[in-house]
């Protein structure tokens, strides 16, 4: 399992437009570096959703995305 300060680092280099959140494309190429094989695409985008309905999700709910997968 990751530790938080490496998961900070992974959300920080993948803020691409460093607006301090992650957009869907930022949070995906995010966990695909860490995670070879995402569960599923379509879970992912869902779960995604359910966290960021604004379609920015922020470091804490990265960190609760990053679990799930």
């Amino acid at each position: 399992m990751a530790s938080k300060e490496d998961l900070r680092k992974l959300y920080d280099a993948n803020d691409t437009d460093k607006n301090g959140s992650l957009n869907f494309d930022e949070a995906s190429k995010a966990i695909a570096t860490v995670k070879e094989n995402l569960k599923d695409a379509a879970n992912f985008e869902n779960d995604f959703k359910k966290l960021a309905p604004s379609g920015e999700i922020s470091f804490e709910d990265f960190c609760k995305l990053f679990k799930g997968f």
